[in-house]
């Protein structure tokens, strides 16, 4: 089970992996880094780099938007077309803070329960730690999969592919 959203999936196209290179290359502000808290000043659907084998690219959100995964994508000839594997995942930077949202409010949480078994007394207070777990929590796992799905469907329609099971 994983406790941090991703996606890993396969798109398969009848285009070339020239065709796929040009048409991402096309979408995407290479002048500006994938972490970037500004807005696209070229109004551009992504940002990143795209490779020679595939690319690593993040959606230009116009929001600050912190929970746009970083795309990345490999390419596979498969000679009638290509394959493209896709990673998504959060940036480095949500991991650390995230983590450590999370084990601080758990600690807590844990420690203020066993506390109550303790003092056999109920305090409701003690669910405040619980709470903001879960809502932020909830809050991540809504807004990346959000993210990830205006994603997916965005470079399925750009790419002229579908997504296959592997």
């Amino acid at each position: 089970m994983k406790f941090f959203p991703r996606e890993h999936y396969f798109l398969q196209t009848k285009l070339s992996p020239g065709e796929i290179l040009k048409r991402v290359q096309v979408k995407t502000d290479t002048l500006q880094n994938i972490i970037s808290f500004s807005k696209s000043k070229t109004g551009l659907p992504f940002r990143g780099m795209v490779l020679n084998s595939g690319f690593k690219i993040t959606r230009a959100v116009s929001s600050r938007g912190s929970l746009a995964p970083v795309i990345k994508g490999s390419i596979i000839n498969t000679g009638y077309g290509a394959e493209i594997e896709i990673r998504m995942r959060m940036i480095i930077t949500n991991y650390i803070f995230f983590s450590m949202w999370f084990g601080i409010t758990g600690i807590v949480s844990v420690y203020g329960i066993v506390m109550q078994i303790k003092s056999a007394v109920f305090e409701p207070g003690i669910l405040l730690p619980l709470g903001m777990f879960g809502f932020v929590y909830l809050y991540l796992f809504f807004g990346v999969m959000n993210e990830t799905e205006t994603a997916k469907k965005f470079l399925t329609s750009l790419l002229e592919a579908e997504e296959i099971k592997k």
